[in-house]
């Protein structure tokens, strides 16, 4: 974890730069990050040794057995594994789960560590966010000269859902460059105002066919202090490595919803 932690730090890379993309982008680096690890007396024979030890008590019969490097399994080990794999990989995410939650506070870890990665449903939102929004973008406020982004204004990467609550429409221009960043704070109040004005006609029963999708996103907040939960929300963001994105440009348009309370 040192040596990896420092590979990031040298090269400045994201929270959530995948394995793959180092893999295909740094092919030297990456291997000599691997030889690093595995040489003998290294990392490999530090590590590998504890895999037998639950509980300070080693494991008896032997799962596998090593040697220069490589791991050989036990025949009714891989015959076990082969047959309860799903349980084991459910109980081993559990407990890598219970592990990280120790050092962040991220939502939907299990999804994370597992690697799952949910169905997209943000473009459902489209046409309720331009008629709530108007013909502008979100962030720097011109009007849409092309087809419009659904932007998650918390980055889909760190929250793994999409939510109404959550979500803005941008321009194409403004939605490449804050890729996975938080946007500055100013934003984040225009949210949680849009989503407080949202909230208050939902809870008056104010509610169209078209808006009952947007209602339940946004029930879990009728009993909540929505801007805490989502404050929060942006500042375990930043605290776990996602960078926070400044608008340069920003112009003279009304920055308010089209619908009345």
């Amino acid at each position: 974890m040192k040596f990896i932690r420092r590979e990031s730090e040298q090269l400045r890379l994201s929270p959530n730069y995948s394995w793959e993309k180092y893999r295909t982008e740094f092919p030297d680096r990456c291997t000599e990050l691997i030889n690093r690890c595995s040489q003998a007396g290294g990392c490999f024979d530090e590590v590998i040794p504890r895999f037998h030890v639950v509980h300070r008590q080693i494991l008896q019969p032997v799962i596998y057995t090593y040697s220069k490097g490589k791991v050989y399994f036990e025949t009714d080990a891989v015959s076990f594994l082969r047959d309860y794999g799903s349980v084991i990989e459910n109980l081993a995410i559990g407990s890598w789960v219970r592990f990280t939650e120790q050092y962040t506070n991220a939502p939907r870890l299990y999804e994370k560590i597992r690697g799952a990665k949910p169905e997209r449903k943000h473009a459902r939102y489209r046409n309720f966010l331009l008629r709530l929004q108007g013909d502008h973008c979100f962030y720097c406020s011109r009007a849409f000269g092309e087809a419009p982004a659904v932007d998650h204004v918390i980055p889909w990467s760190y929250v793994l859902e999409d939510r109404i609550w959550n979500l803005v429409v941008s321009c194409q221009n403004c939605n490449q460059k804050k890729t996975n960043q938080t946007p500055e704070d100013r934003f984040i109040d225009e949210l949680i105002d849009r989503n407080k004005r949202l909230l208050t006609r939902f809870a008056a029963g104010n509610i169209t066919a078209a808006e009952q999708v947007a209602v339940r996103d946004l029930r879990e907040f009728f009993a909540k202090d929505l801007p805490e939960q989502i404050r929060t929300l942006i500042n375990n963001c930043r605290a776990d490595g996602f960078g926070t994105w400044f608008v340069r440009f920003q112009a003279d348009a009304p920055r308010q919803d089209n619908f009345s309370g």
